[in-house]
């Protein structure tokens, strides 16, 4: 292999090595990303629950789910029929769906499950039981153990019917608008979160898909509510949210580093290894001195003189 060729592949391969490296060693930043550390990430609410993973939604196993939560949090991407199927199956056999959202594609959903309740979409403020401002409002929380109140982040509110069981209102000085810098026409108390029954199991509809960000989570009774939500076997869908480029390349690096447990995999990577150099080798071999392909060319050349030239070439590269 000539210097120019070898100088070629070798960049390729430290430039992919570098690249890999990067994107391995740093952090997803993702929003609602179980392995995002910053503030819009869900890393401590995996150290706490310890979630399966879902990377599809059909690979739910339907059993003894009575003691069991699912979590789809900020869905962004609609749901297929056959989705839905395989969560209402899983509702009707005795687990707990929780679903968190606000401005996402939940309402899709639950328009398919057959629920009468859906996110409005309009966004809740409270002027005067809030946090640091009033898109940080305080709810009020009721029937559930241990809960007194909760600290939201640009929540919405929702419409039930009568059958659904209320367990959270924001206070009576909250408004809601569609956008952010719209005055009140009205203050009134709004249900924020509530649980529907559906065959042997429940939904929960929480209206904030980022109550449970690691900057939200140790607000108010969060982690507390955290707790009551999350039953013995939790499960979280990825599925439905969109993941950056770096988190895809870090997840095809882990699918590649895990499938190196298989001696399988060992084996064929020796193999391509020994194919490349073979290849590479063989270049070389078959690879013609320029002096001999112009003698060729003009066997009335002078070799000696040409042999000087190309080495005075090769020199002063």
């Amino acid at each position: 292999m000539n210097r120019v060729r070898l100088s070629i592949v070798t960049g390729i391969l430290l430039s992919i090595f570098l690249m890999g490296t990067i994107s391995w060693i740093h952090p997803s930043n993702d929003d609602l990303w179980v392995e995002n550390p910053f503030w819009n990430g869900l890393s401590e609410f995996y150290s706490i629950t310890n979630p399966i993973r879902l990377s599809q939604l059909t690979d739910l196993e339907v059993g003894n789910v009575t003691y069991s939560s699912l979590f789809l949090i900020g869905p962004s991407t609609e749901f297929t029929q056959e989705e839905a199927d395989v969560i209402e199956s899983y509702i009707s056999r005795g687990g707990t769906l929780i679903l968190l959202d606000d401005f996402g594609t939940g309402n899709q959903l639950l328009g398919i499950l057959g629920l009468n309740a859906r996110f409005t979409g309009q966004i809740l403020r409270d002027p005067i039981f809030r946090d640091k401002h009033s898109l940080m409002p305080r709810v009020i929380v009721t029937n559930i153990t241990g809960v007194n109140n909760i600290v939201l982040n640009v929540p919405s509110v929702l419409v039930l019917d009568a059958q659904a069981k209320i367990l959270a209102y924001s206070s009576p000085t909250s408004y809601t608008t569609t956008i952010i810098e719209e005055y009140p026409d009205r203050f009134s108390q709004k249900p924020i979160i509530a649980s529907l029954s559906l065959g042997r199991g429940s939904v929960v509809l929480i209206g904030d898909s980022s109550i449970f960000i690691n900057s939200m989570i140790n607000r108010g009774d969060n982690k507390v509510l955290l707790g009551r939500l999350a039953r013995c076997s939790v499960i979280i869908d990825e599925s439905h949210s969109k993941p950056s480029p770096l988190t895809g390349i870090k997840s095809v690096l882990l699918m590649l580093a895990s499938s190196f447990q298989y001696l399988e995999v060992r084996y064929l990577m020796v193999l391509i290894i020994i194919a490349v150099i073979i290849i590479f080798s063989v270049t070389e071999i078959e690879e013609v001195d320029e002096v001999e392909k112009i003698l060729r060319k003009y066997p009335e050349y002078d070799r000696n003189l040409l042999e000087k030239i190309n080495n005075d070439r090769k020199a002063k590269i």
